[in-house]
């Protein structure tokens, strides 16, 4: 379903003769710099056939409502906020999707999104509270659905039509996804981070460096209720809590 709005993205290329002593300059994040160039979404484009309401989002200037939405926290001290910042966020459900691009609108450049999933098969339709509808209107959603809340009487969404539009901005904003990876658990002996990747069926890894780590798999508590090895043995997060 993404697959041409994912080849756009992944092959934009940064513009690195972008003047930094220039104020009025706000071209040269290195994941958005290409945002307002209307020539290199066009050419990209070309290659890559992509649907009008994708351009539209990715629109230049005033024209675009997800620009202008970054444009207010990219042009305050609020960007810098979270800019050494390292995210590891356990579940792409609708939660964790917005909560990495609230991470990513405070500078946080360096976020990565991990499920143990590689579709997605939730078909419930939720219900649309206002102060959920204006935030979603703000990033742009009724250019990809242009009825998207218009009918006062049906606020809804389902939830597949819901994590693939906040997917569009994840990739947009240069956040990291890996899909087929379970979070296993957490050893503090060697400091690691400990991930299964269902694809190759291998135990991962990982250096346990994150700033931030962010459960946002619902009532699975993949994070909560992990594994911790310590230097006598494994524990429970309830457990170690209750020691």
């Amino acid at each position: 379903i993404i697959s041409n709005f994912d080849a756009l993205i992944s092959k934009l290329k940064t513009n690195d003769d972008g003047n930094d002593n220039d104020p009025d300059n706000h071209n040269n994040h290195s994941h958005l710099q290409y945002l307002n160039n209307l020539e290199l979404i066009r050419s990209m484009t070309t290659t890559h056939s992509l649907p009008f309401k994708y351009k539209k989002l990715l629109h230049l200037g005033k024209k675009s409502v997800f620009i202008n939405r970054f444009n207010k926290y990219y042009k305050t001290n609020d960007y810098n906020t979270l800019s050494n910042t390292k995210t590891l966020i356990i579940g792409c459900g609708p939660s964790g999707l917005r909560m990495a691009i609230e991470l990513a609108l405070y500078g946080n450049t360096n976020i990565e999104l991990i499920d143990s999933r590689d579709n997605w098969s939730r078909k419930q339709i939720v219900a649309i509270w206002s102060i959920t509808e204006s935030d979603l209107i703000s990033f742009g959603i009724r250019d990809l659905l242009p009825k998207f809340t218009k009918n006062p009487h049906k606020k809804s969404i389902p939830i597949t039509f819901l994590q693939h539009f906040l997917l569009r901005i994840c990739l947009i904003l240069g956040i990291k996804i890996r899909t087929n990876i379970e979070f296993k658990g957490i050893d503090l002996r060697k400091n690691k981070i400990n991930l299964y990747n269902k694809s190759t069926q291998k135990l991962e890894e990982y250096t346990n460096d994150y700033d931030i780590l962010l459960d946002a798999t619902g009532t699975v508590g993949a994070l909560r209720d992990c594994p911790i090895i310590t230097h006598r043995h494994s524990l429970s997060q309830s457990q170690s809590q209750d020691e």
